[in-house]
């Protein structure tokens, strides 16, 4: 099929899904649409999305806006263990990429056929324009697999859905209902008040502290001057002193009591003089 500047040849061919890319692109390519669910599905007209239009500029490009449009269609790609493998007994299951495929996961969900001679190709065989450009002269259907072309039947589809996607979904509730923690609440420092006289309680304590500290000084200056003090009176002169032995002091020493202070040595000596 050829096309012109003017993109008449779009009109040969309905395009009921989507159009993507620039319209001057000279890579492009029509694709009937069908999604399906295992290997094996039938491909009838509720599975068919319609035509898409492809265009771009480059192979790469072209790859890129064909799988935007493929992305909303898969989900996560499983992986089938086939009986017999390591002593298997039975189908096992596992999960084969990531929870949100890229366009590198692409080869897992997509495949290609001609339906003229019913020729089955791969996402990696669109590597280069001159496979798009022979594709033009035929009707292309474009499959989605909606969890990889692992899944072929019909009773391995069962199978996954019954135990591998029902065990996965019962995960998933039962992580949704689980009450989430709250955080703590963040710790905020009490905003301090102006006191009464317009000063804040900050500039309250700062001024007790000056107080303080001046006291403390005062306090060892007092300190000082008492040790000094008690200096002085251990290098003072002690004056001996006796008590009155006469018959009243002895009947009565609080009412007749007396101190007679006797001369010391030095005194006499300066009385000499």
């Amino acid at each position: 099929m050829d096309y012109d500047a003017d993109g008449d040849a779009e009109q040969d061919q309905e395009v009921s899904n989507e159009t993507v890319g620039p319209a001057n692109g000279s890579v492009r390519c029509f694709f009937r649409v069908f999604k399906r669910k295992y290997g094996s599905q039938q491909m009838t007209a509720d599975e068919r999305f319609g035509v898409w239009l492809v265009r771009a500029h480059s192979i790469d490009e072209f790859r890129t806006s064909l799988w935007e449009l493929v992305r909303p269609h898969v989900k996560r790609a499983i992986e089938v263990v086939q009986p017999g493998d390591g002593g298997r007994i039975g189908y096992a299951f596992r999960w084969g990429g990531p929870a949100d495929p890229s366009e590198e996961d692409a080869p897992q969900f997509v495949t290609f056929c001609e339906k003229k001679n019913k020729k089955v190709y791969t996402w990696n065989h669109i590597t280069s324009t001159h496979t798009l450009k022979r594709w033009q002269d035929h009707e292309i259907i474009l499959v989605i697999h909606e969890y990889s072309t692992a899944l072929k039947t019909k009773a391995v589809y069962q199978i996954a859905l019954n135990t591998f996607l029902a065990a996965g979904l019962k995960a998933v509730a039962k992580a949704s209902s689980k009450p989430v923690a709250k955080k703590p609440a963040a710790v905020k420092r009490p905003v301090l008040p102006p006191a009464a006289d317009g000063y804040s309680f900050r500039d309250e304590v700062r001024a007790m502290r000056e107080t303080f500290s001046q006291m403390r000084s005062l306090m060892n200056i007092l300190d000082s001057r008492l040790s000094l003090l008690e200096q002085k009176c251990d290098e003072a002169t002690i004056v001996p002193v006796k008590m009155d032995t006469t018959e009243e002091a002895v009947e009565d020493p609080l009412v007749n009591f007396s101190l007679k202070v006797e001369m010391l040595d030095c005194d006499e000596d300066e009385q000499d003089d």
